[in-house]
């Protein structure tokens, strides 16, 4: 479960810019790193990892130091899959931003909450594969980020201050969920972790995933929302078990085609996905 182990909420998730400091030499010497040392570090690695970031952020526009870190935050992200080609460079000046975070969630929480310490870092290797030697000498390297004991603890009204999905339903209904392939704000991931956390819980059979191929977050055409909806309550009101996707199936997952089944048109002006691969004929 190291693996899976990830900050909440995501939008301040810090192992992104902890990685790309690393691979850019300008790795971070503690965690949370001094708010006056972010911009010049953000520079150092937009001069590092990218041929020119202002002009092309893209993968494509990426040096060959730049390599791994591609192929890291894709594994962070929910492994190899269809649109994180396309969605990577749209992301970073968002990512970035955040990079300054001190681990409070922009100061939702008095104390920092934010945990890497279970984060396995990889760029030559997939996950359940023996680490190589470069991985795990980058991985003893990096910064980690260690939260306070109790940061997010329950307060007085049972509640946290940040809610906490742990994948536990409290009654025998049914959850569908769609999410985009190519979002990397709330990456696929976490789709993967509350499959295994429902799982675990023995709620397994409960819930129903399924992909889009998008780029964005949230990034939904009216049919893919209506039709999601559609399948939950017809589950819910005539037992009818709804299709989906298995995100935990990396080889499947990594297929050209995947996110195909429940991709829709139906936004209300033409071609906003025209630039998306297509999708085989049937």
């Amino acid at each position: 479960m190291s693996e899976e182990k990830r900050c909440v909420p995501l939008v301040s998730c810090l192992h992104y810019s902890l990685a790309l400091f690393e691979f850019a030499g300008v790795g971070a010497d503690a965690f949370p790193i001094p708010a006056d040392e972010v911009p010049g570090k953000l520079e150092a690695a937009r001069e590092a990892l990218w041929v020119d970031y202002d002009a092309n952020p893209n993968a494509n526009g990426l040096t060959a130091a730049g390599a791994p870190f591609y192929a890291t935050l894709q594994n962070l992200s929910g492994g190899p899959r269809p649109i994180y080609p396309l969605s990577f460079g749209g992301f970073q000046g968002l990512l970035q931003s955040l990079a300054g975070d001190n681990g409070t969630i922009k100061g939702i929480l008095n104390e920092p909450v934010i945990d890497t310490t279970g984060i396995t870092y990889r760029f030559q290797t997939l996950p359940g594969e023996p680490l190589s030697s470069a991985e795990q000498g980058f991985n003893n390297t990096i910064v980690q980020a260690v939260p306070a004991a109790d940061a997010n603890a329950l307060r007085d009204d049972g509640l946290r201050l940040i809610p906490k999905v742990n994948g536990d339903l409290y009654a025998d209904i049914p959850v569908v969920t769609v999410h985009t392939l190519g979002d990397l704000f709330v990456p696929i991931k976490m789709q993967q972790i509350y499959r295994q956390r429902m799982e675990e819980n023995g709620w397994g059979d409960n819930l129903v995933q399924r992909a889009v191929r998008a780029p964005s977050h949230c990034d939904f055409s009216i049919a893919e929302f209506n039709s999601t909806l559609d399948a939950m309550l017809t589950w819910e009101q005539d037992g009818v078990k709804p299709a989906g996707d298995d995100l935990l199936d990396a080889e499947l997952m990594a297929d050209p085609a995947f996110g195909c089944t429940f991709t829709q048109d139906g936004f209300p002006q033409e071609g906003v996905r025209a630039f998306m691969p297509a999708c085989p004929e049937v």
